[in-house]
C-alpha cells in the first residue's frame, strides 16, 4: 500500500532536521514552523494617510491572566512598533535585539533607524536559523511598522525563512489568508487612520457557537446555521460584548443578515475549541484506541486479547499522543510494550 508523501518524508527523516531538504525540494521543518504561525492569533497592518495601524489579537484564554501582561504589540523605538503571530517568545528575543540595534543606532549617528533595516536584521537572524544544524527555527512572523526617514507611514512584514517584503496592507497568524483576501477587496489607499482601524476592526467578527454543531456544520453533517448560532448577535470581540454595527457587517460581508455572515464566519473561520471539550475529544478518541487494539491484538504468551486496562496502562508507560488524526494512522506511531 502507497503511504502519503507525508508519512514517507517521516519515515526517511526528512523532518528531523532545518538543514535537510526532502526530494521534492522542501525543508520540512521549516514548513511546521509556519504551520506554528498560522496557530497564532492574527494581527493585521495598514498603511493609512497620516499613519499606520496595527491592530492584534491577544487572545486571552484565561480570566486569571492580567490582560495588560498579554500585549502584543511591542515598541521599538518612538517610530516603530511590532506585532508578531506563532510563538511569543521567539517574537520576545528578535524584538529585544531590534530595540539594542535601533538604540546603537540613535547613539552612533544621532538618527532614528530606517524601518527596513529593523526587518532585515530581523529577517537575516531567521534566515540564519534555517540553515545551521542544532537549531530549529523561529517559530514566528514578525511584522514591523513605522515613519521611515522621508516621513512616509510603512508595513514590512517577514516570514519563518527570512524573506521580507514591504505592503501597504497585511495580516499574519489565524486565518492570514482569509483576512488578506477581504484587504485586497476593501483597502482604499486613501484610507485615514480613523477608516484603517475600523478597516482592520471589520476583519475579525466573533459569534457564539454550539462546539459540536459548528463542527458538524463545516463538515456538512449539520445544514441548518440556526441550529450552530448560541446567539443571533455578531461581535467584535465576544469576550466584551462588543457588538459589531450594523455599517461594519455591510461593509464586510454585503448584508447584515446574521445568519448569513454566521454561515461565512463558521465556514471560512476557525472554531475556538475550549479546554473541557478538548479533553473530552482525547477521552473519546482514546477510549477508540483501546477498543481498536483490544479487537486487533492478541498477547502471545496467552493467545489471548489483550484486556482494556494492560492495553491503557501499556500507553501510558510508553508515553503515547493522542491526537485527532485517523486511528488507523496513530497506530503506525505506537509501540505497544509489553
Amino acid at each position: 500500500m502507497d503511504m502519503p508523501t507525508e508519512i514517507q518524508h517521516q519515515a526517511m527523516g526528512y523532518d528531523r532536521a532545518a538543514t535537510m531538504f526532502s526530494p521534492d525540494g522542501h525543508l520540512l521543518q521549516v514548513e511546521y514552523a509556519e504551520k506554528t504561525v498560522r496557530l497564532g492569533s492574527s494581527s493585521i497592518g495598514i498603511v493609512c494617510t497620516d499613519g499606520i495601524v496595527i491592530v492584534s489579537d491577544r487572545r486571552i484564554n484565561d480570566k486569571l491572566i492580567v490582560p495588560e501582561s498579554a500585549n502584543k504589540i511591542y515598541e521599538i523605538d518612538t517610530h516603530m512598533i511590532a506585532s508578531a503571530a506563532g510563538i511569543l517568545s521567539d517574537a520576545r528575543v528578535l524584538i529585544e535585539r531590534a530595540r539594542v540595534l535601533s538604540q546603537q543606532n540613535r547613539l552612533t549617528y544621532d538618527s532614528p533607524i530606517e524601518v527596513e533595516e529593523i526587518i532585515r536584521e530581523i529577517a537575516n537572524v531567521k534566515q540564519q536559523f534555517t540553515q545551521y544544524g542544532g537549531a530549529r527555527p523561529f517559530g514566528v512572523s514578525i511584522m514591523v511598522a513605522g515613519i521611515d526617514l522621508n516621513n512616509q507611514p510603512t508595513v514590512f512584514s517577514s516570514d519563518i525563512t527570512g524573506n521580507y517584503f514591504s505592503y501597504t496592507c497585511m495580516a499574519i497568524g489565524e486565518n492570514d489568508e482569509r483576512i488578506k483576501e477581504m484587504l485586497r477587496v476593501k483597502y482604499d489607499k486613501n484610507l485615514n487612520i480613523e477608516g484603517g482601524l475600523r478597516l482592520a476592526l471589520s476583519m475579525n467578527f466573533e459569534i457564539l457557537v454550539d462546539v459540536d454543531k459548528a463542527l458538524e456544520y463545516k463538515k456538512g453533517l449539520v445544514s441548518n446555521i440556526g441550529e450552530v448560532i448560541a446567539i443571533d448577535k455578531i461581535f467584535y470581540d465576544s469576550k466584551k460584548g462588543l457588538h459589531a454595527s450594523e455599517k461594519d457587517l455591510t461593509e464586510a460581508f454585503g448584508t447584515d443578515d446574521v445568519n448569513s455572515i454566521s454561515d461565512k464566519i463558521v465556514k471560512s473561520g476557525e472554531i475556538q475549541v475550549p479546554l473541557e471539550y478538548k479533553e473530552k475529544q482525547r477521552g473519546e478518541k482514546e477510549k477508540q484506541i483501546v477498543d481498536f487494539l483490544v479487537r486487533n491484538s492478541v498477547d502471545p504468551r496467552t493467545d489471548r486479547p489483550y484486556t482494556p486496562d494492560r492495553i491503557e496502562r501499556s500507553m501510558d508507560e510508553a508515553g503515547v499522543s493522542i491526537s485527532n488524526k485517523p486511528i488507523e494512522a496513530q497506530m503506525n506511531e505506537m509501540v505497544m510494550v509489553n
